[in-house]
């Protein structure tokens, strides 16, 4: 035929192209759904962004933090201190003297311990007297009183009160009744508590039985009577204020043999306010 290139037996013919696909209802659905997103995430990303240039940056403070761990207390173990507790109800037990200082409101707590929770044998008593600082106040509830220093005695104590008062030197104390479990014993308790304002200090004291009987009022109030102070440090207040205790004190156990003899005797707080003049002998 008239222009048509003669086949050869060693030449294939070309294929005919394939005819091109038209992209699906759902393929177009899924690039338009994933463009969305796409347009989304940015949209959200550029807003943290410009969030982050307008929030004004968080401030700073100078001041120093104190650790979480570290106790608002310095406790300091020592054979004596400002306050003395001497009585023949005490007779075989050694006094343990612990005085606190308040880190930041130089409070001070002077505790005196004879004898221990557990050891239900012998008695258990504990004289704490606290003089606040920039820390803290004096507590005006006897209960709340005696439960803060028997947790901090860590003992686990049953309270009632407040149940009475005691006449003591310092006058009136409310007293409060515990229950100190140990061992798996539980042994009575009487406590009582104070309130001063010249100067500003609290007082707690606990004695404890020996055994499960019921502690002596009459008793107990002898035994506060013979909380002493036994070093001032200068601190005028505080001896005029147990040099007024000291004249208003009963003596009862000087009237009772069971609670030991006390006679009046002059101390160093007469002395200061009448001095003994020595007499020299001329040459």
């Amino acid at each position: 035929m008239h222009g048509q290139e003669p086949l050869s037996v060693f030449r294939r013919p070309e294929p005919a192209p394939a005819p091109k696909k038209r992209p699906t209802l759902s393929a177009a659905r899924r690039l338009t759904l994933s463009r969305a997103l796409a347009a989304i995430s940015a949209a959200v990303l550029l807003a943290i962004i410009a969030m982050d240039l307008v929030r004004p940056a968080p401030a700073k403070s100078t001041v120093a933090q104190e650790s979480p761990s570290r106790a608002p207390w310095i406790e300091v173990t020592r054979r004596s201190g400002a306050f003395e507790l001497i009585s023949p109800q005490l007779s075989g037990l050694e006094p343990v003297y612990l005085t606190r200082r308040h880190r930041s409101g130089n409070g001070r707590q002077d505790v005196v311990s004879f004898g221990a929770a557990a050891d239900t044998a012998r008695a258990f008593v504990q004289l704490s007297i606290y003089r606040p600082g920039g820390e803290g106040v004096v507590s005006l509830d006897p209960l709340e009183a005696v439960a803060t220093a028997a947790a901090t005695a860590r003992i686990a104590a049953e309270l009632q009160g407040p149940a009475g008062s005691v006449l003591t030197k310092f006058g009136e104390l409310t007293t409060v009744e515990m229950q100190v479990k140990a061992g798996g014993k539980t042994r009575n308790c009487l406590a009582a508590t104070g309130k001063f304002d010249d100067p500003t200090l609290g007082m707690v004291v606990w004695y404890c039985n020996p055994g499960e009987e019921i502690v002596a009022r009459a008793r107990f109030a002898c035994l506060l009577d013979r909380v002493s102070l036994g070093s001032s440090g200068g601190n005028e207040k505080l001896i005029d204020f147990f040099a007024k205790a000291e004249r208003n004190r009963s003596f009862c156990d000087a009237r009772n043999s069971l609670y030991g003899h006390a006679p009046q005797v002059p101390d160093w707080i007469d002395t200061k306010a009448s001095p003994v003049l020595r007499k020299l002998s001329a040459r």
